[in-house]
């Protein structure tokens, strides 16, 4: 048995129902079509990597704007990740993850503050571009 990089999914749910190995879900058996009479009307099979995408741009958000206090309440509720601080440009990611790779990001820009749910793989200078260009921003 070879374990393929499939899954079926559910588009309506945003969800992984199964992993797929050779032609059934690898924990209940079922085949697509099994998944499809019961319930998952809907499910189709994608590979790991496209529904790990979907489920991923589900959480992702655009950057708006926040007060000072609520930047620097998120910055000491818990240890911050990946925080960088310069003159003019912070940012910092919580270390706790909403759904997979995504958390929330905190970016300052000048005395203008902002908050997004992304990656946590995103860099400084990407999260700085991201709030820049964002529609609160201008």
């Amino acid at each position: 048995m070879s374990i393929q990089s499939t899954c079926v999914f559910s588009p309506s749910q945003v969800r992984i129902i199964e992993i797929v190995v050779d032609g059934r879900g690898r924990y209940g058996g079922e085949t697509l079509a099994d998944l499809r009479a019961n319930g998952y009307s809907d499910a189709e099979e994608i590979s790991i990597d496209e529904a790990v995408a979907r489920v991923e741009a589900k959480w992702i958000t655009e950057p708006v704007k926040i007060t000072d206090g609520v930047f620097l309440e998120a910055l000491s509720v818990l240890p911050p990740m990946d925080w960088v601080r310069m003159e003019s440009e912070e940012s910092f990611k919580m270390c706790e993850m909403l759904s997979g790779r995504i958390t929330g990001i905190y970016c300052r820009l000048g005395d203008e503050y902002f908050v997004m749910n992304d990656r946590c793989t995103l860099s400084h200078q990407e999260i700085v571009e991201r709030c820049k260009k964002a529609e609160a921003w201008k």
